[in-house]
Protein backbone atom coordinates (compact mmCIF):
# COMPACT_ATOMS: atom_id res chain seq x y z
CA UNK A 1 0.00 0.00 0.00
CA UNK A 2 1.53 3.40 -0.57
CA UNK A 3 2.45 5.43 2.51
CA UNK A 4 0.45 8.43 1.39
CA UNK A 5 -2.69 5.74 1.12
CA UNK A 6 -1.68 4.34 4.57
CA UNK A 7 -1.38 7.38 6.45
CA UNK A 8 -4.78 8.89 5.26
CA UNK A 9 -6.90 5.46 6.14
CA UNK A 10 -4.90 6.10 9.82
CA UNK A 11 -6.03 9.41 10.12
CA UNK A 12 -10.16 7.70 9.26
CA UNK A 13 -9.49 5.61 11.86
CA UNK A 14 -8.22 7.98 14.62
CA UNK A 15 -11.32 9.99 13.60
CA UNK A 16 -13.59 6.72 13.45
CA UNK A 17 -12.46 6.19 17.29
CA UNK A 18 -12.41 9.49 18.33
CA UNK A 19 -15.92 9.39 17.10
CA UNK A 20 -16.75 6.95 19.34
CA UNK A 21 -15.69 8.41 22.18
CA UNK A 22 -17.83 10.90 21.62
CA UNK A 23 -20.81 8.60 21.61
CA UNK A 24 -19.84 6.95 24.37
CA UNK A 25 -19.87 10.65 26.23
CA UNK A 26 -23.09 11.77 24.70
CA UNK A 27 -24.26 7.97 26.02
CA UNK A 28 -22.81 9.76 29.36
CA UNK A 29 -25.10 12.77 29.49
CA UNK A 30 -28.22 11.36 27.94
CA UNK A 31 -28.28 8.11 30.59
CA UNK A 32 -27.67 10.50 33.08
CA UNK A 33 -30.23 13.23 32.47
CA UNK A 34 -32.74 10.38 31.66
CA UNK A 35 -33.06 8.88 34.70
CA UNK A 36 -30.73 5.66 33.63
CA UNK A 37 -29.25 4.74 36.63
CA UNK A 38 -27.95 1.17 35.04
CA UNK A 39 -27.33 2.95 31.30
CA UNK A 40 -24.85 5.63 32.88
CA UNK A 41 -23.33 3.40 34.96
CA UNK A 42 -22.33 1.27 32.15
CA UNK A 43 -20.57 3.74 30.48
CA UNK A 44 -17.61 3.21 32.44
CA UNK A 45 -14.90 0.20 33.32
CA UNK A 46 -16.60 -2.30 35.77
CA UNK A 47 -13.69 -0.71 37.82
CA UNK A 48 -14.36 2.80 36.73
CA UNK A 49 -13.72 5.79 39.15
CA UNK A 50 -15.98 9.30 38.84
CA UNK A 51 -14.20 11.35 40.85
CA UNK A 52 -14.51 14.74 42.32
CA UNK A 53 -12.43 17.11 44.79
CA UNK A 54 -10.63 14.26 47.43
CA UNK A 55 -13.09 12.13 46.98
CA UNK A 56 -14.20 9.65 44.06
CA UNK A 57 -16.71 6.86 43.50
CA UNK A 58 -15.10 3.38 42.62
CA UNK A 59 -17.09 0.53 40.33
CA UNK A 60 -20.15 0.04 38.27
CA UNK A 61 -22.53 -1.15 41.43
CA UNK A 62 -21.29 2.44 43.21
CA UNK A 63 -21.78 4.19 40.25
CA UNK A 64 -25.05 2.99 39.98
CA UNK A 65 -26.34 3.97 43.68
CA UNK A 66 -25.44 7.32 42.92
CA UNK A 67 -27.14 7.73 39.49
CA UNK A 68 -29.83 5.84 41.28
CA UNK A 69 -30.10 9.12 43.79
CA UNK A 70 -29.27 11.88 41.08
CA UNK A 71 -32.03 10.40 38.94
CA UNK A 72 -34.85 10.34 41.74
CA UNK A 73 -33.78 13.85 43.68
CA UNK A 74 -32.66 16.00 40.11
CA UNK A 75 -34.21 17.10 36.69
CA UNK A 76 -31.12 17.70 35.42
CA UNK A 77 -29.44 18.43 32.15
CA UNK A 78 -25.27 18.10 31.71
CA UNK A 79 -23.81 20.37 28.97
CA UNK A 80 -20.57 19.29 27.44
CA UNK A 81 -18.72 21.23 25.13
CA UNK A 82 -15.36 21.37 23.59
CA UNK A 83 -14.31 17.65 23.80
CA UNK A 84 -10.41 17.23 23.28
CA UNK A 85 -9.30 13.61 23.25
CA UNK A 86 -5.88 11.91 22.37
CA UNK A 87 -5.89 8.29 21.40
CA UNK A 88 -2.76 6.81 22.52
CA UNK A 89 0.20 4.67 20.04
CA UNK A 90 -1.93 1.10 20.44
CA UNK A 91 -5.37 2.33 20.30
CA UNK A 92 -6.78 1.04 23.28
CA UNK A 93 -6.24 3.96 25.79
CA UNK A 94 -7.94 7.82 25.33
CA UNK A 95 -7.16 10.83 27.49
CA UNK A 96 -9.09 14.01 26.83
CA UNK A 97 -10.91 16.75 28.74
CA UNK A 98 -14.42 18.83 27.91
CA UNK A 99 -16.25 21.54 29.62
CA UNK A 100 -19.60 21.07 31.48
CA UNK A 101 -22.60 22.79 32.32
CA UNK A 102 -25.15 21.47 34.44
CA UNK A 103 -28.65 22.63 35.24
CA UNK A 104 -31.64 21.67 37.31
CA UNK A 105 -35.02 21.93 37.39
CA UNK A 106 -36.11 24.16 40.05
CA UNK A 107 -39.74 25.41 40.75
CA UNK A 108 -38.33 28.40 39.01
CA UNK A 109 -36.90 26.94 35.99
CA UNK A 110 -34.09 25.93 35.73
CA UNK A 111 -30.97 26.86 37.10
CA UNK A 112 -27.36 26.39 36.67
CA UNK A 113 -26.28 23.89 38.97
CA UNK A 114 -22.29 24.08 38.32
CA UNK A 115 -19.72 24.65 35.76
CA UNK A 116 -16.56 22.54 35.56
CA UNK A 117 -14.03 20.57 33.54
CA UNK A 118 -14.25 17.07 33.42
CA UNK A 119 -11.05 15.22 32.80
CA UNK A 120 -11.12 11.56 31.52
CA UNK A 121 -9.17 8.50 30.68
CA UNK A 122 -11.09 6.29 28.39
CA UNK A 123 -10.15 2.63 27.86
CA UNK A 124 -11.26 0.63 24.39
CA UNK A 125 -12.63 -2.67 25.48
CA UNK A 126 -13.84 -5.59 23.14
CA UNK A 127 -14.53 -2.71 20.62
CA UNK A 128 -16.23 -0.20 22.63
CA UNK A 129 -14.99 2.62 24.88
CA UNK A 130 -15.47 2.86 28.38
CA UNK A 131 -14.96 5.87 30.94
CA UNK A 132 -11.84 4.34 33.31
CA UNK A 133 -11.88 7.73 35.36
CA UNK A 134 -13.42 10.53 35.00
CA UNK A 135 -12.51 13.64 37.12
CA UNK A 136 -15.11 16.45 37.57
CA UNK A 137 -13.38 20.34 38.54
CA UNK A 138 -16.23 22.23 39.83
CA UNK A 139 -15.39 26.13 39.30
CA UNK A 140 -15.28 28.02 42.10
CA UNK A 141 -15.86 32.15 42.54
CA UNK A 142 -12.05 33.76 41.36
CA UNK A 143 -11.56 35.13 44.76
CA UNK A 144 -12.18 32.04 47.12
CA UNK A 145 -11.71 28.57 44.55
CA UNK A 146 -12.93 26.22 47.56
CA UNK A 147 -16.26 27.74 47.70
CA UNK A 148 -19.03 24.82 47.08
CA UNK A 149 -21.05 26.09 44.52
CA UNK A 150 -23.19 23.28 44.77
CA UNK A 151 -24.99 24.46 47.72
CA UNK A 152 -24.69 28.47 47.48
CA UNK A 153 -28.14 29.31 45.78
CA UNK A 154 -30.51 28.38 48.79
CA UNK A 155 -33.29 26.97 46.47
CA UNK A 156 -30.50 24.46 44.88
CA UNK A 157 -28.96 23.82 48.39
CA UNK A 158 -32.07 21.63 49.65
CA UNK A 159 -32.25 19.73 46.09
CA UNK A 160 -28.72 19.06 45.73
CA UNK A 161 -28.29 17.96 49.38
CA UNK A 162 -29.81 14.09 48.64
CA UNK A 163 -26.79 14.06 46.11
CA UNK A 164 -24.21 15.44 48.29
CA UNK A 165 -25.10 12.97 50.83
CA UNK A 166 -24.94 9.93 48.88
CA UNK A 167 -21.73 11.03 47.38
CA UNK A 168 -20.18 11.18 50.67
CA UNK A 169 -21.41 7.71 51.85
CA UNK A 170 -20.38 5.76 48.60
CA UNK A 171 -16.75 7.66 47.42
CA UNK A 172 -13.52 7.09 48.77
CA UNK A 173 -10.52 9.39 49.98
CA UNK A 174 -7.06 9.22 48.23
CA UNK A 175 -6.15 7.48 51.09
CA UNK A 176 -7.63 4.20 50.64
CA UNK A 177 -6.86 3.90 47.24
CA UNK A 178 -5.61 5.60 43.81
CA UNK A 179 -8.84 7.71 43.63
CA UNK A 180 -7.01 11.42 43.28
CA UNK A 181 -5.53 12.05 39.82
Amino acid sequence: MPKRLKTYMDEARIYIEKFKILERLSAYTLTIDGKDAVGWANCFTEDGIFGQGDKAIRGRDNLRAYAEVHGSTLGSRHLTTSPSYQIDNNGIRAIGRSTTVVTVATPNGYKIAMTGLYEDELKKIDNDWLISRRWATVEGLPKDPGYSMLAADPQMAEMMQPLLDVWQRLSESPDSGSAAP
